[in-house]
């Protein structure tokens, strides 16, 4: 798929993420494309401190509406690079885990793309060669991030973002 295309995914669900009424929305967004079939989904953080990725979220969602997930083919939108390390707070394996196969709860699942906004600046484009997909990132940051935030956190980062569409 060619990256307009994906862009304008990656648009929608930043839009989807900020007109949810979800209270416990995160600022992080995912989409899942196969074919003709198209779900968003957001992060979530509670009160507890508990989180669950947007990239679980946008599988369940998937699975919910369409019975099952796709075995091969699907591409993943996100705003923020997939997380690879393991958390106490978090719902499940890292989203690396999640996207790869080696999931509890989506076992048999993995994705060949992942278009992200925004790459973690723990991580690189090469690091996620090596989990088995291919992570690419936007060339169009001046529709979704302003590049003087680089060096803000995460959070308030992607928030901007989202106040930005």
């Amino acid at each position: 798929m060619d990256a307009k295309y994906l862009d304008e995914h990656l648009r929608k669900s930043m839009r989807y993420s900020r007109e949810s009424d979800n209270p416990n929305k995160g600022v992080v967004a995912a989409g899942l494309i196969f074919q003709d079939n198209i779900v968003y989904a957001t992060s979530e953080k509670f009160s507890d401190g508990r989180s669950i990725h947007a990239e679980r979220n946008v599988l369940r969602e998937y699975k919910e509406r369409y019975g099952t997930l796709p075995n091969n083919g699907a591409i993943m939108v996100a705003t923020l690079s997939p997380c690879h390390c393991l958390s106490e707070y978090r719902e499940g394996g890292s989203c690396i885990e999640l996207l790869t196969g080696s999931d509890e709860e989506f076992p048999n699942f993995s994705i060949a793309q992942v278009y992200v906004g925004f790459i973690d600046p723990t991580q690189s484009i090469d690091s996620h060669l090596q989990n088995g997909f291919r992570l690419t990132k936007t060339t169009a940051q001046d529709q979704y991030f302003n590049p003087e935030n680089y060096g803000k956190p995460i959070d308030e980062f992607v928030k901007q973002a989202l106040n930005d569409i």
